[in-house]
């Protein structure tokens, strides 16, 4: 009961405390000063201007987004963007789908097309992969692993090579060759390397229909590599080679030469050099030279000479001319003349001679105004193995020469300080020719004026006849419209 009286009492007294406790005066919270936006505008020219943390954008310092992050400028571009409307710059990538960020605004630098196998090269565009692994383009660049012989097919050759993919007519493979070795990547295109040591060849090539054209003046020959009949399309060489253990940057001096054997037989052609090192010749040739002179053999109509013609370079030819008078003759020294290798055919070259010359000066003035010419295909008048070629000026084995008349069977055609020269060869033995000429064999033989030059003799009575003969000739070539090379 006791306990019940003290309660309520003590309930009486808390009501009576709060009856008489003051009202608490209650007062309004003081606002938080605003940030002031307007920053003042700083005008610049490069990022230097700006206070660190800023970027020179527009010419105006602004703030980074993501303060000293950096921007590659290869992958990414700093740009104005407006975050809680305050406007930054942040770093936005160019190649998203190849080169990405690890947050917004920061740079460019994380690759997400090749990898985990490769990264992705900027100046190639294309994907850097791993050993083992190949780069694709499509649908993007990525590394992917394959098997050994497909990896193979896409892997690059060397420089001095060619890919099967690329192999075109022109390199001068056969069929069969590639056929062959279908599952090889990459070939060496024939010709452009030295047959003995594989080192690469400077201007050497393929021509179409012949073979290896292998150019003398750098130290180059022509070769047939036994064991590889269908390497090569066409009759000539399969393979050059080098003169030197190193092969030439450079030309040096070199001579062609070629006898024609009044065209019974193949000639014989070969390159001659001079003044050789032997330690700087290669192993199989160095015991052939004498002297410091080397000569290496060629096959017709394989060799330089007939490559030179044909492709009309220009060349210096050393002609003479002869004069006949009241008293003998008159002989004057060689000269030097530029001829833009206008090749004539040999058929033809008769109607060059001058009607105020006498028969033998026309035959002693043609002879060295054309030292070669070029025989038709057609001509029925010429050995097979002839026609389509070019060789010796035909009134070499015409032409009865006084003693005093150098008469040669050759051609010797010399490059020396960038330069091709062209002349008679030394004579061989030309008697040896004299005692077995064989007229049929001359080109010359049914050209009536030729036919009067072949007599030798010297009227100073003019040829009415020939030179009627002649310009009927000089009108049916124009009107059957022959060529005149």
């Amino acid at each position: 009961m006791a306990f019940w009286i003290l309660l309520l009492l003590y309930s009486f007294l808390l009501l009576l405390y709060a009856w008489q406790y003051p009202s608490p005066s209650i007062q309004k919270w003081p606002l938080l000063a605003t940030d002031d936006t307007s920053t003042p505008t700083v005008r610049c020219q490069d990022t230097n201007d700006c206070n660190a943390h800023h970027i020179c954008l527009n010419q105006t310092c602004l703030p980074q987004l993501l303060r000293g992050e950096e921007c590659d400028p290869l992958t990414g571009e700093w740009t104005l963007v407006s975050i809680q409307g305050k406007s930054l710059v942040a770093c936005i990538c160019k190649y998203p789908d190849f080169i990405h960020q690890k947050h917004y605004g920061g740079n460019c630098d994380v690759d997400v097309t090749c990898q985990p196998y490769g990264h992705y090269n900027l100046h190639t565009q294309q994907c850097d992969c791993l050993e083992g692994f190949v780069a694709f383009h499509q649908p993007k660049p990525s590394c992917k692993k394959l098997p050994v012989v497909e990896r193979m097919m896409y892997e690059s050759c060397d420089s001095d090579e060619v890919h099967f993919s690329y192999i075109q007519p022109s390199d001068g493979f056969t069929a069969g060759y590639l056929r062959r070795h279908q599952n090889k990547k990459c070939f060496k295109r024939p010709c452009t390397f030295d047959a003995f040591t594989g080192q690469p060849l400077k201007k050497a090539r393929y021509e179409e229909g012949n073979g290896c054209v292998c150019d003398p003046a750098l130290g180059q020959f022509g070769v047939r590599i036994e064991g590889l009949p269908d390497y090569v399309r066409g009759p000539g060489y399969n393979a050059c080679a080098s003169v030197f253990q190193t092969p030439l940057e450079y030309p040096i001096s070199v001579e062609i030469v070629t006898y024609f054997y009044l065209m019974q037989e193949p000639p014989v052609t070969f390159l001659q050099y001079k003044n050789l090192n032997a330690s700087h010749v290669i192993a199989p040739l160095r015991s052939l030279i004498q002297n410091g002179k080397l000569q290496v053999g060629q096959e017709f109509p394989y060799d330089y000479m007939q490559v030179f013609f044909r492709e009309r370079h220009p060349f210096t030819a050393q002609v003479r001319q002869f004069n006949y008078n009241e008293i003998f003759y008159a002989n004057y020294p060689p000269t030097l003349i530029r001829k833009p290798n206008q090749m004539e055919w040999c058929r033809f070259m008769s109607r060059h001679l001058k009607e105020v010359f006498l028969p033998s000066e026309w035959a002693f003035n043609l002879l060295y105004t054309f030292p070669a010419c070029y025989i038709g295909k057609k001509d029925q008048d010429s050995p097979d193995l002839y026609r389509g070629r070019y060789v010796s000026n035909p009134l070499h084995f015409t032409f009865r020469a006084h003693s005093e008349h150098p008469r040669y069977n050759g051609l010797l055609l010399k490059h020396e300080r960038g330069d091709w020269t062209l002349k008679f060869a030394p004579e061989y033995d030309i008697n040896t020719y004299l005692s077995i000429a064989n007229p049929r064999m001359v080109p010359f033989l049914d050209d009536p004026v030729v036919k009067m030059l072949e007599q030798g003799y010297m009227s100073k009575d003019p040829i009415y006849d020939q030179n009627v003969l002649y310009r009927h000739q000089e009108r049916d070539r124009k009107h059957n419209n022959e060529p005149t090379f």
